[in-house]
């Protein structure tokens, strides 16, 4: 897992790094410390504290999961132990260190995708009513959203191109006829051929 796959953290694991990143910028602790497991519970530490501070929320499953994110550099403490069937290993604790791309993921809320676009293109309440490929095709190159200019104005261009294309493939539509009339044709065919019409309305601002 790196930083494309950030969307595949669980709730779980988000919460806890934006619990360590929020913790660390209000100085309640440093970004490199050490967590243990015991029977008691779960415990952090770091030199200068003066006693083990309990806590919650921190697995061992969790840290895993981040340090393959590559927002936490993890090293591990195991404790090595030998009886008569041979020897066992199990995890006593962890040193944690957080890397830069840790506070970029808070701050990027994981680099999740700009879904302001949705407003956008009304009517669109829900996206489950709509031409499947339509959603397929044109909300990937949308999910830009609308923050660069150049780069809305591109997506929103093909992804006019791609509609026409589809109105075209459904209403069976080979003349030359775009925009308004292409439409209208399309959903006059459609209705006679008692298929729902297919309304697409995509909004641009000068």
């Amino acid at each position: 897992m790196g930083p494309l796959d950030w969307n595949k953290l669980t709730a779980g694991q988000k919460d806890l790094l934006r619990g360590l990143v929020r913790s660390i910028r209000n100085d309640e602790m440093p970004e490199e410390f050490t967590v243990m497991w015991g029977v008691e519970g779960t415990f952090v530490f770091w030199p200068g504290l003066n006693a083990f501070r309990k806590t919650q929320g921190i697995t061992a499953a969790r840290l895993d999961a981040l340090q393959d994110a590559q927002l936490l550099r993890c090293n591990p403490k195991v404790e090595t132990t030998q009886n008569q069937f041979g020897s066992s290993q199990r995890e006593m604790a962890r040193d944690i260190a957080l890397t830069a791309l840790a506070y970029k993921a808070v701050d990027t809320d994981f680099d999740a995708p700009d879904v302001t676009y949705v407003q956008l293109l009304t009517p669109l309440a829900n996206l489950y009513t709509m031409d499947p490929e339509l959603v397929s095709r044109c909300f990937p190159i949308l999910g830009a959203g609308p923050g660069d200019p150049k780069m809305w104005d591109s997506a929103v261009r093909t992804a006019g191109v791609i509609l026409e294309d589809r109105l075209r493939r459904l209403g069976g539509i080979e003349d030359g006829s775009i925009g308004q009339e292409q439409s209208s044709e399309c959903v006059l065919r459609n209705e006679a051929r008692g298929l729902p019409s297919l309304c697409l309305v995509i909004s641009q601002s000068s």
